[in-house]
């Protein structure tokens, strides 16, 4: 599952996985459901944490957690902050390889993010 949204950073749209800021006193868990249910309307009863990265370790403490959820399922809608736009695609893995090497997907943590699920997968 992937959204498209408008970043003001760069001054257009990008596509990436749902993600978002850990909520004071929110778990890395509790983040990546609220996160995928706001962003997507899907929900899932299973998470996995796949693992935890440094975001900018020479300048920062942060970490991003990256989760699989497993049979989402979209049984609401979605709960959008008042500036967020966010168009929901769902791609098959082979087309998240290929978004990951031919630009669609550039955010860098995002592309690292799914070679790392896309190998992981892969020794199942």
């Amino acid at each position: 599952m992937l959204v498209e949204q408008y970043k003001h950073g760069i001054g257009r749209s990008v596509v990436e996985l749902p993600a978002g800021a850990i909520d004071p006193d929110e778990s890395p868990l509790d983040c990546a459901r609220r996160e995928l249910a706001e962003e997507t309307g899907y929900t899932a009863a299973e998470f996995e944490n796949v693992a935890t990265f440094a975001t900018d370790p020479t300048n920062s403490d942060a970490h991003f957690h990256l989760f699989l959820a497993r049979d989402a399922r979209r049984n609401q809608r979605q709960r959008l902050d008042a500036t967020e736009e966010i168009e929901v695609r769902l791609a098959t893995f082979d087309e998240l390889r290929r978004f990951a090497r031919d630009g669609t997907i550039e955010v860098s943590s995002h592309v690292a993010s799914i070679y790392f699920l896309l190998d992981r997968l892969a020794k199942l």
